[in-house]
């Protein structure tokens, strides 16, 4: 079952079982993220487009790391990922997302790991420590993830990482004035432009640094 995991995910071979099932543990959260985004849109038909959701209930119900692929991937009729298509269709017009390259990923994935440890390294006080690695690790994990969450998840990441000037504002506060802090901001608003992010998201961003006497 991993192994077929692995391939139909287009995982490394080296990638050890734990990693590639954290992986597909996403996979199972699609689904709902799915229904959550159709029913902002009260002019779609909830049974119409969201119908197949059964029958793939119904086929993860025979995932078990030791039972064969085969025995899950023989539940995925064509019609059932015809529906799956027809649903991401609509949702593409609707609100079109992103895409990324893959030598995206990779340079921003980089420079996300290359400050993480440089962060590691730094004498920055335990709780500041604490909080820029957290913050970082959101990012490193949705970019790690982004053939299964797309661009999506990164956004979410980012918005976890902004919203955390508010709920962490103190802390947010003196490790913005750090060096780190500031190659910190830096490197997110690499990540905002590469997301090409609406106006929502620019002023979003902007009004939170700004609340630290911040401007990038």
């Amino acid at each position: 079952m991993v192994d077929g995991w692995r391939r139909s995910l287009e995982l490394p071979q080296e990638m050890d079982e734990f990693t590639v099932m954290s992986k597909v543990g996403r996979v199972f959260t699609l689904p709902d993220l799915i229904t959550k985004e159709i029913e902002r849109f009260n002019d779609l038909e909830f049974d119409l487009y969201l119908g197949w959701r059964k029958d793939l209930g119904d086929a993860f119900r025979y995932v078990s790391f030791r039972t064969q692929f085969g025995q899950f991937s023989g539940k995925i009729s064509t019609s059932l990922l015809m529906n799956i298509r027809f649903c991401a269709h609509e949702l593409e017009k609707r609100i079109p997302e992103k895409q990324l390259s893959q030598e995206q990923v990779t340079e921003l994935r980089e420079a996300v790991w290359t400050l993480y440890n440089e962060v590691l390294k730094s004498e920055l006080p335990p709780q500041l420590l604490r909080y820029a690695l957290d913050q970082l690790f959101l990012i490193i994990e949705a970019l790690d993830n982004y053939e299964i969450t797309g661009a999506a998840g990164i956004e979410f990441a980012l918005n976890a990482v902004i919203g955390s000037v508010v709920t962490q504002r103190d802390i947010a506060k003196k490790f913005s004035e750090s060096d780190t802090g500031d190659k910190f901001w830096k490197t997110m608003s690499k990540i905002a432009i590469a997301l090409e992010l609406g106006k929502f998201g620019y002023e979003l961003a902007h009004g939170a640094l700004k609340a630290l006497g911040y401007s990038p």
